[in-house]
């Protein structure tokens, strides 16, 4: 069996994740938000796709670029698809209008992170 492989400077743009028997290669731009299922993770996509990891959210938060924020021990999201922040719950809203909870302790740095513009390499 033949598998084309991303090209090196692509598999620094994503992740593989094991499914079933095969890897499927997920671009980082295509992430909405990662979800911590016990030992396992719920990868969102931007597709409206939603791909089980055996991998644990601890990892991912190891790998994944700084446009990745963990707002709580079971949640990242990625902040190129955040909306907004609640002013009075502890609540981000993401463009597939998903609500998030954020931790409570870390509202303050959490906002800091998600309302700085995200830099971009032009």
């Amino acid at each position: 069996m033949i598998v084309s492989l991303p090209s090196p400077s692509k598999l620094l743009q994503g992740i593989f994740v094991l499914q079933r028997n095969h890897r499927t290669f997920i671009e980082f731009s295509s992430i909405l938000r990662l979800q911590a299922e016990r030992n396992y993770t719920w990868i969102y996509l931007q597709n409206g796709q939603k791909i089980l990891s055996s991998k644990t959210l601890m990892h991912y938060a190891t790998i994944l670029p700084s446009d990745f924020v963990r707002v709580h021990k079971s949640h990242i999201v990625n902040r190129s698809f955040f909306l907004g922040m609640s002013q009075k719950r502890h609540e981000i809203y993401l463009t597939d209008y998903s609500v998030i909870c954020i931790t409570q302790r870390h509202v303050k740095k959490i906002r800091e992170i998600l309302l700085t513009p995200l830099q971009t390499n032009n």
